[in-house]
């Protein structure tokens, strides 16, 4: 496994996908670093600044921010909905990724 450090502004995920069955409220950008997950409310090709990523970015979470020049090991994109109805997602695909 490799890492890249948080040099830069921020970082910006191209993805794609189709949403049935239910409601999608939004996406994020997860980065691991140093083992804990840290994430920000994303929308593709949207530039997202390193200080918006925290520990347990969600309402209520611990919301402790990334280390500045913190080393990525991991970029993954998480599809939220709702709990009310089962959400499918289909043809998902990271199109690019660009660090600022």
């Amino acid at each position: 496994a490799s890492t890249f450090p948080t040099t830069g502004s921020g970082l910006t995920v191209n993805y794609t996908f189709t949403a049935s069955g239910g409601t999608e409220s939004g996406t994020r950008v997860v980065v691991e670093s140093g083992g804990k997950e840290y994430c920000a409310d994303a929308a593709s090709g949207t530039a997202i600044p390193w200080s918006s990523f925290q520990n347990e970015c969600w309402e209520g979470g611990a919301n402790t921010p990334l280390p500045a020049g913190a080393a990525i090991s991991k970029v993954s994109v998480q599809i939220l909905g709702s709990y009310e109805a089962p959400l499918t997602i289909s043809n998902f695909c990271i199109t690019g990724a660009t660090v600022q």
